[in-house]
């Protein structure tokens, strides 16, 4: 889009088509919103420098930006300050409709609202029709949906998505990486609806995963059955629970049971719910250091593929060191069936803490996925760690 469109934009002498346009492409770029962003900034503090003293504007062709940048560049870092600041103070305005609640959010998770308005994604904001979503490397946010309840949306790092009116077709567009979506039983004649650049994903009542990316789409079907219809060419496929989809880039649509495996583990702060770097991975053989940690709690991750699984089960029980139970005998287990997969029990995205006492510790995670009524589980991981306080 050319620069002399946006300046048109901001000096309102585009037409409501040519505006409306403008701001579709907004929404869609994050990259032209923060130049616009930046172009207003530059209009915010020429109209100051203009407005100093009571001085009458000049004619309207002084005012273009054409000439004015050129006056104001050494006062822009001012005036980005002044406008962040004023930007800050004014009220974040309520979407028109509501589309979800937030139930929680975990890290960093940016709310854009329109061109201009962006805040971060706080517990209990709603969100509504053309919002877009964006989270950081340890971003999570749950949201419930309000014009389909019991249904809720888990945005995962490193993810981004654009809320829709479901009378565009869906509820949501996903435009990067990974949402989980849990859904309650829906009305035959009007399924709930989830649309990537590849794929159109339409559910009744069932649990999936989709992640998109510059490849294509890939479905995961968690619970119940979703249809798959590929967005170039039409074709589709149901996809049931432990079974994926995928909508390539080419054209292509692949079905495929899903085999369930643990990738990595990771050690995690259970105060802040986020990875301990230097134990991320978590390896086999690793010497948890307690008194290093500064008195945090820790609890463990699974990594799985997929990324969405039906569940993990754990199991942690303390050794000699050479694989022999210890005395007195302690075992941990859990059953964990929702993202992400803890050692221990997480509500929402919110890790309980593991209490080990010191000494040596074999873990073990076992995937598994639901197919046509049975479980399938996948190979059992396991590492030995050494918890020790110094």
């Amino acid at each position: 889009m050319k620069k002399e469109d946006l300046i048109a934009y901001i000096d309102g002498q585009l037409s409501a088509e040519e505006t409306a346009a403008v701001e579709q492409e907004l929404y869609r770029n994050p990259e032209l919103a923060e130049e616009v962003a930046a172009l207003c900034r530059q209009r915010y503090l020429l109209d100051s420098i203009l407005a100093q003293d009571g001085a009458t504007a000049p004619p309207r062709r002084f005012r273009t930006f054409s000439t004015a940048i050129a006056l104001a560049a050494s006062l822009v870092a001012v005036a980005t300050c002044a406008f962040l600041y004023l930007q800050h103070l004014a009220p974040f305005p309520e979407p028109p409709t509501v589309t979800a609640t937030v139930r929680a959010v975990h890290g960093r998770v940016l709310l854009r609202r329109g061109a201009f308005s962006q805040r971060t994604l706080r517990p209990k904001m709603s969100v509504g029709p053309n919002d877009i979503l964006a989270s950081a490397a340890d971003g999570y946010a749950i949201l419930d949906c309000s014009t389909r309840p019991g249904t809720t949306i888990t945005v995962l790092p490193q993810t981004r998505i654009i809320l829709l009116d479901e009378q565009e077709g869906a509820i949501a567009r996903l435009e990067g990486n990974t949402v989980e979506v849990a859904a309650s039983r829906q009305a035959a004649d009007n399924p709930l609806r989830l649309h990537t650049r590849d794929a159109r994903i339409e559910v009744l009542g069932t649990r999936f995963a989709v992640t998109a990316n510059s490849g294509g789409t890939k479905l995961n079907t968690i619970q119940g059955r979703v249809r798959i219809t590929h967005a170039a060419t039409g074709q589709s496929a149901e996809v049931v629970a432990g079974e994926f989809a995928e909508a390539g880039y080419d054209g292509t649509l692949t079905t495929g049971e899903a085999e369930p495996c643990i990738v990595s583990f990771t050690l995690i702060d259970a105060d802040t719910d986020s990875p301990i770097a230097r134990h991320d991975p978590l390896v086999d053989g690793a010497t948890v250091d307690l008194a290093a940690l500064a008195g945090r709690r820790i609890t463990v991750r699974a990594n799985t593929d997929p990324l969405i699984v039906r569940g993990v089960r754990w199991e942690a029980r303390r050794t000699d060191g050479n694989g022999q139970d210890s005395e007195p005998h302690v075992t941990h287990t859990q059953n964990e069936q929702f993202f992400p997969y803890g050692l221990t029990s997480n509500i929402d995205i919110d890790y309980t803490p593991w209490a080990p006492v010191t000494g040596s510790y074999e873990i073990s995670a076992t995937p598994y996925v639901r197919r046509a009524g049975q479980e399938v589980v996948g190979p059992p991981a396991r590492i030995n760690i050494k918890v020790v306080s110094r």
